[in-house]
């Protein structure tokens, strides 16, 4: 239960994990590494951290998976976006060994993954930027919560507490 959002070399999400449709807390699921690419991640929490991790230190080793053959996992996947070519987002897929695969971004509408998608993506194509779009999931979407943590290609991460008026 989440949203990532990127549009025009932001990236953002909410922070919120749950269980069993409750909340259980607070995580980082996207990721800036050395070189400014980004990521971000939805799903199973356990893969979305070995993900962030993976990417973080350079994406050295190999790329985390998951067997079709555990059925006790949620969907899961990535999308990364890089500093040298931020028109395309590579898309990951949890349960696949294949590399991820490469797609064009629509630059009016962004991209977004996870339940909250389809609010963050109508948000963007209206002309919000990736935060706020993560604003319109968190407020709309019962799986969306939390802060909204963000990453530019360059400069520090941006941590918004939720203004009073988003969450519900």
């Amino acid at each position: 239960m989440t949203v990532i959002a990127y549009k025009n070399g932001l990236i953002a999400a909410d922070s919120m994990v749950g269980s069993n449709n409750h909340f259980a807390g607070n995580v980082g699921k996207i990721a800036r590494n050395s070189a400014g690419d980004l990521i971000g991640t939805s799903g199973l929490t356990s893969w979305c951290a070995a993900m962030v991790q993976w990417f973080a230190k350079n994406e050295r080793g190999k790329m985390p998976f998951l067997s079709r053959g555990n059925q006790d996992h949620a969907p899961a996947s990535a999308i990364i976006v890089r500093q040298n070519s931020p028109g395309f987002v590579y898309v990951v897929e949890c349960d696949t060994q294949l590399p991820p695969f490469r797609i064009m971004i629509d630059p009016k509408c962004g991209i977004a993954i996870g339940n909250g998608r389809e609010v963050a993506r109508g948000a963007m194509f209206a002309g919000a930027d990736a935060i706020t779009a993560v604003k319109a999931a968190i407020y709309l979407e019962d799986g969306c919560g939390g802060d909204i943590h963000a990453f530019r290609f360059k400069g520090g991460p941006i941590i918004l507490h939720q203004a009073k008026g988003y969450e519900r």
